[in-house]
């Protein structure tokens, strides 16, 4: 008895590695597009429509908070993600905007420079002293969200108008993946070049350290406006370990000073 072996045709092979090398460009499309970093700068007009969507009907501003409306920054600086999957770096040039929106019980105070990057706090003024009831943070990158969000409690603080140099608070936060502790002392009084004219000001230095989900160290300096807490500056360098696609290494700088003090609505 013998036995035969039938050789596939040379076309057969040809359309054999012909199909392989379209699967294999396929799935590194998919794999593309799925890991593709689609952030962009936001305009403040959109930062505009979304004040007046959510301020509608919103309660009266605080006298002792800044005028409600959209402030816009200048800024410089980056984001970069590192992780076992890929790598990443979103670039903070041109600028960004501060949204100060009324809230039930004082304001909320957002800070947005991309579609994937912001970050924003609830402040409550009870009896004329200030609370931070709500601290919240958000990321994309490589087509995944990373988002935090703290309840905090600390000691009520003074309007920025009482604010003397060595003043000290901590506030602790936390949420449902980690937690927060910002400290934070008033280490000068000056008047400051901002919006092209001095004005009176705190500079504000804050030590952040994260944990949980989110470990790391952010170090951050504020000058504000003495008579209203305005944002008129701020410098931030912040290293982290963030637990998205597999582990990844997290790091942002930036500083940003504020163009005009009067609020777009």
């Amino acid at each position: 008895m013998s036995f035969s072996v039938r050789m596939p045709s040379p076309k057969l092979v040809l359309a054999g590695v012909l199909g392989l090398a379209v699967l294999t460009a396929v799935g590194v499309l998919a794999w593309s597009n799925w890991f593709r970093d689609k952030s962009e700068p936001v305009s403040v007009q959109e930062a505009l429509r979304r004040f007046r969507a959510r301020s509608a009907g919103a309660a009266t501003q605080q006298p002792r908070l800044p005028a409600a409306g959209v402030y816009v920054y200048t800024i410089n600086g980056s984001e970069t993600l590192n992780s076992v999957i890929s790598s990443s770096t979103h670039h903070y040039d041109g600028g960004s905007t501060v949204t100060i929106e009324p809230s039930r019980c004082g304001a909320r105070e957002r800070w947005q420079v991309l579609t994937t990057r912001w970050s924003e706090s609830r402040l409550c003024d009870v009896h004329g002293r200030l609370q931070v009831k709500l601290v919240s943070e958000h990321h994309s990158f490589l087509g995944t969200d990373s988002d935090a969000v703290y309840a905090c409690h600390g000691p009520d603080q003074p309007p920025t108008s009482d604010y003397r140099v060595g003043i000290k608070w901590v506030i602790a936060c936390h949420g449902v993946d980690g937690s927060l502790r910002l400290e934070s002392t008033v280490v000068a009084a000056r008047q400051l070049n901002a919006a092209s004219h001095r004005v009176a000001a705190v500079e504000i230095s804050s030590r952040a350290v994260f944990n949980g989900e989110v470990s790391g160290l952010s170090r951050q300096k504020d000058w504000r406006r003495r008579s209203d807490g305005l944002l008129l500056r701020r410098r931030v360098s912040t290293q982290a370990e963030v637990d998205v696609l597999g582990g990844s290494g997290y790091s942002e700088q930036y500083s940003m000073q504020l163009g005009a003090d009067s609020p777009r609505r």
